[in-house]
């Protein structure tokens, strides 16, 4: 990936480097999909966000809460993996 820009598989995030090892990532205007909902889904889809940087877990949880997700959070696979065993989300990221 190019220091800064959109994400090719992910025309909706832009991603910015520090120089370092440090990004951030936002959500690109319209571009971001919708999420689509048919009658049966009363319940908003439970998504699990894993990554030991927590500016990115927080970049990340905002922007799918923002489509309507809720969001569970894991700095690391011990964790990740009690959260799946307890919460049973129905995806992970």
């Amino acid at each position: 990936m190019s220091p800064s820009g959109r994400v090719p598989e992910y025309p909706w995030i832009d991603a910015r480097s520090n120089g370092s090892d440090a990004w951030t990532y936002g959500a690109v205007g319209a571009a971001v999909p919708s999420l689509h909902r048919t009658p049966a889904m009363r319940t908003p889809s439970r998504v699990l966000v894993v990554d030991d940087y927590g500016p990115n877990l927080d970049g990340l949880r905002r922007l799918l809460e923002q489509q309507g997700y809720v969001v569970m959070t894991a700095s690391n696979g011990h964790e990740a993996l009690e959260i799946v065993a307890n919460e049973h989300p129905d995806a992970w990221c």
